[in-house]
């Protein structure tokens, strides 16, 4: 069992430790703790992630970051402003909707791009971004779902590849052929919710196109 480590009192950015939460106490499943932010908010943090750094105030710090980052591109391009906003709050809020799948398990923003709106529209404009894209044709995508938004590990792809790189992507084999559930509704011409409810139940492609 890991040895226990008393923080409290202690401050990580703008979060200082109140106390040790009880786990009948606990929002988060894993050890937290009771913190107020510089801004005021009372929150529940996850004590790793305030010892690595990872987490450095309530979520209002990345709104900050984004009212006062170099804005050059913002108006011009307010897709691809959209899409570096939203995967700063993933990364960073809390109260993102998505942020369990993303900020909540490690994932992070370069700080080249997390400081920096501009370095990232540059890179953006230079490694595939297509501003006459139709929507869902060209989006931002982690090559590695397990690691960080950065340059080596991003790229700009429609949102079926996307789709077919998620970490919950199920596979099936067919004679011979695998494909994920996404591909295969489109190979049975049958609708996605359709195959992932079978295939989520563990039911075969035959019985899916028998059924």
């Amino acid at each position: 069992m890991a040895e226990f480590i008393d923080i409290t009192g202690q401050k990580f950015g703008r979060l200082t430790v109140i106390r040790f939460l009880e786990p009948e106490e606990r929002v988060l499943r894993r050890k937290s703790w009771l913190c107020q932010c510089d801004c005021g908010n009372i929150v529940h943090m996850d004590g790793a992630k305030l010892r690595s750094g990872h987490t450095r105030s309530c979520g209002c710090l990345c709104i900050e970051i984004a009212r006062n980052i170099n804005l050059k591109y913002k108006y011009s391009h307010k897709r691809l402003y959209a899409v570096y906003k939203h995967m700063i709050q993933r990364c960073q809020d809390p109260k993102e909707r998505e942020y369990h799948n993303y900020g909540g398990r490690g994932i992070k923003v370069c700080k080249e791009w997390l400081d920096n709106y501009d370095t990232f529209a540059e890179w953006a404009f230079t490694s595939g971004y297509d501003l006459s894209a139709k929507r869902g044709e060209c989006t931002l995508d982690r090559i590695n779902v397990d690691k960080d938004y950065e340059p080596n590990n991003c790229r700009w792809v429609s949102n079926q590849i996307q789709q077919n790189n998620r970490r919950d992507c199920m596979y099936a084999e067919y004679n011979g052929e695998v494909h994920t559930c996404m591909e295969w509704s489109k190979i049975l011409g049958m609708t996605y919710q359709k195959v992932h409810y079978h295939m989520k139940l563990g039911r075969s492609i035959e019985y899916i196109i028998n059924s």
